[in-house]
């Protein structure tokens, strides 16, 4: 880290510094990694991929008992990302999403995901995050993330 030079021309990162368009948006900008194999879809939780070396993050889909770093947003073009594709992902920073219940779940249930895609109150698996909305089988309700966090 250099120091600040009051005549300097551009602006440089200093150690402390916040990003605050994460901070402001909840929303981690990456890359699907060239290790996640099958197309991931919006909504689908994902971790950091420990392999990548590069400046930009990269994610791959989290197993059930994974500790998830966040939620793939879809946008407006797809709602599919394959490996190399820019994604963005809400995530700890206080985001609602909308998500489909795979079972009945009460309002302030700390829920996890289920293997058919769905949300279901925590019984086993890794906390994602707490129900704002109840929540009946196959339908859309909100939820407030939580991951990485253990709710």
């Amino acid at each position: 880290m250099a120091n600040l030079n009051i005549n300097q021309f551009q602006q440089v990162t200093v150690r402390g510094d916040l990003d605050l368009q994460i901070s402001k948006s909840g929303v981690i900008t990456g890359q699907i990694s060239v290790n996640q194999a099958t197309a991931l879809l919006g909504g689908a939780f994902v971790k950091l991929d420990t392999a990548n070396t590069g400046p930009l993050p990269q994610f791959v889909a989290a197993a059930v008992g994974d500790a998830a770093v966040g939620t793939i947003k879809r946008n407006v073009k797809t709602d599919t990302f394959s490996a190399g594709d820019y994604v963005e992902v809400a995530g700890v920073y206080g985001p609602v999403m909308w998500l489909k219940a795979g079972a009945t779940v009460a309002p302030q249930a700390f829920v996890e995901d289920d293997t058919s895609g769905g949300v279901i109150t925590k019984s086993s698996g890794a906390a994602r995050g707490i129900a704002l909305d109840p929540g009946t089988s196959g339908n859309l309700f909100r939820v407030i993330l939580t991951t990485p966090l253990s709710a």
